[in-house]
C-alpha cells in the first residue's frame, strides 16, 4: 500500500484540495488512508474516493451507493478507467517488442507512452468539448425524463395514500361490526345473568370484591383441579390396558 499512498501524498501537493480519486478498491483504500499519516490532510483536503464505473458494479449495492460515480455529485461524464484503457493501448507493445533488446523495448515504451501524452494534450479540447455536448443533451433529456418520473411518483404516492385510507375505512367498519357483535352478546349475556339472579333470589349482584363472589372462585378452582386430577388418574390407569391390547405391557415402556 505504500504506492497508493505515495501516489496520493503526490496529488495533494500538486492538486491541493478538492480531488476525485477513481481506484480500484477504493472502498477499503480510504480506510488505510485514514489510519495513515495523510489521514488529517485527507480530511482537510476532502479527498473523494470513487470506485471506476466499470469495477464498480462488481461490488455489492451498499458499496455502489456510495462509491460508484454514477451516484456521485460533482464527477460528471468521468469513468474513471484512464488507466485501464492507457493500459489497454499499450498491449499492442507486446508484439512489437517481444524479440527486442531490453534498450528497444524500453525506448518503444517510453515513446509510445510520450506520443500518446501528446495526443491527449491536442485532443483534451475536443474531449471537454464533446463531454460539455453530452453533459447538455443529458440534463434536457433527463430533466424531461425526471418530470415525467416525477409526475408518476406523485400518481403512485397518490394512489398509496388512497389505498391506506380504504384499508383504514375497512378496519373501522370492522371495529364498528364487532362493537355492534360485542354489544349484543353484552345485553343477552346480562338477560342471562338478571334472569339467574331472580331465579336464584340475588338482591344484590356480586363483584371481584364480594366474599361470595370469592367463596365461589376458589370452590371452582378446587373443582377444577380435582377434574384434572381425575383426568389424570383416568390416564395412567387407561395406559396399562391400552399396552395389553398391543402386546407391550412388558417391554418397560
Amino acid at each position: 500500500m505504500k504506492y497508493p499512498l505515495a501516489i496520493v501524498n503526490q496529488l495533494f501537493n500538486i492538486y491541493g484540495a478538492n480531488i476525485g480519486l477513481g481506484y480500484d478498491i477504493i472502498c477499503t483504500f480510504i480506510r488505510t488512508l485514514s489510519w495513515s499519516s495523510l489521514g488529517e490532510k485527507t480530511v482537510a483536503f476532502r479527498l473523494q474516493g470513487v470506485v471506476p464505473s466499470f469495477h464498480g458494479h462488481v461490488h455489492n449495492w451498499a458499496c455502489q451507493t456510495h462509491w460508484h460515480p454514477m451516484y456521485m455529485e460533482g464527477v460528471g461524464l468521468e469513468d474513471f478507467e484512464g488507466c485501464e484503457q492507457t493500459f489497454g493501448r499499450s498491449n499492442e507493445l507486446a508484439g512489437n517488442s517481444r524479440l527486442s533488446t531490453p534498450f528497444h523495448r524500453h525506448q518503444n515504451i517510453d515513446e509510445h507512452f510520450m506520443f500518446r501524452d501528446e495526443d491527449k494534450f491536442f485532443a483534451s479540447g475536443n474531449f471537454i468539448f464533446e463531454n460539455y455536448r453530452q453533459a447538455q443533451e443529458k440534463l434536457k433529456f433527463n430533466s424531461e425524463a425526471l418530470d415525467r418520473l416525477a409526475q408518476e411518483l406523485g400518481n403512485a404516492d397518490y394512489v398509496d395514500l388512497l389505498t391506506k385510507l380504504s384499508i383504514l375505512y375497512l378496519q373501522i367498519a370492522d371495529v364498528r361490526t364487532r362493537y355492534r357483535t360485542t354489544a349484543s352478546q353484552w345485553v343477552a349475556m346480562n338477560d342471562e345473568v338478571c334472569r339467574f339472579e331472580e331465579e336464584n333470589h340475588i338482591d344484590v349482584c356480586w363483584t371481584p370484591d364480594s366474599k361470595d363472589y370469592n367463596d365461589v372462585l376458589c370452590m371452582m378452582s378446587e373443582w377444577k383441579y380435582h377434574q384434572t386430577l381425575d383426568n389424570l388418574k383416568r390416564l395412567v390407569v387407561q395406559r396399562p390396558f391400552e399396552l395389553t391390547k398391543l402386546g407391550m405391557n412388558g417391554v418397560g415402556m
